[in-house]
């Protein structure tokens, strides 16, 4: 056999059988199951005066070793007002953000966020908004993140 620097062996003695008999070109499933974010989607709605009223509505679900372990995640979302080169960021709700543990069905969140109209309006013109819903899982800080589509608001 073999060895690397070290006295490392260069290759593993034992080779799973199931890996063995694997078709030759066969892809191996390498991912870990996780939860997910679904379902993504920002209204947006005139308040009163000069506020706009932002609601995000988003899903998570999770995978049966999400369950089995029940970790904590933390879920919150940001408000973007996208530009040519850098997004602006209008607002967030990371101060309001949900701790959640993983059971059987979905969870359904609803966040609003209000902005005022000088928030959104960074520029000249119509404003395209949109929201990123964003989910963390606390005990290794992985997260993962899910844009709505862009909300034209008129000028």
């Amino acid at each position: 056999m073999a060895m690397l620097a070290g006295g490392v062996p260069a290759a593993s003695a034992v080779t799973p059988t199931d890996i063995a008999a694997a078709p030759a070109g066969a892809a191996f499933d390498l991912a870990i199951p996780a939860a997910k974010l679904t379902n993504v989607n920002l209204t947006i709605r005139k308040s009163t005066g000069y506020w706009y009223e932002l609601t995000v509505n988003w899903g998570i679900s999770y995978t049966e070793a999400d369950i089995a372990a029940q970790t904590t995640y933390k879920t919150w979302v940001y408000i973007f007002e996208q530009d040519d080169s850098f997004d602006d960021t209008i607002a967030s709700s990371e101060s309001k953000a949900a701790f959640l543990k993983p059971r059987a069905q979905p969870h359904s969140i609803t966040q609003t966020i209000f902005a005022t109209s000088g928030a959104i309006g960074t520029e000249m013109g119509d404003e395209e908004i949109y929201a990123q819903a964003i989910f963390q899982n606390r005990t290794t800080g992985l997260y993962f993140k899910l844009n709505t589509r862009r909300v034209v608001i008129d000028d």
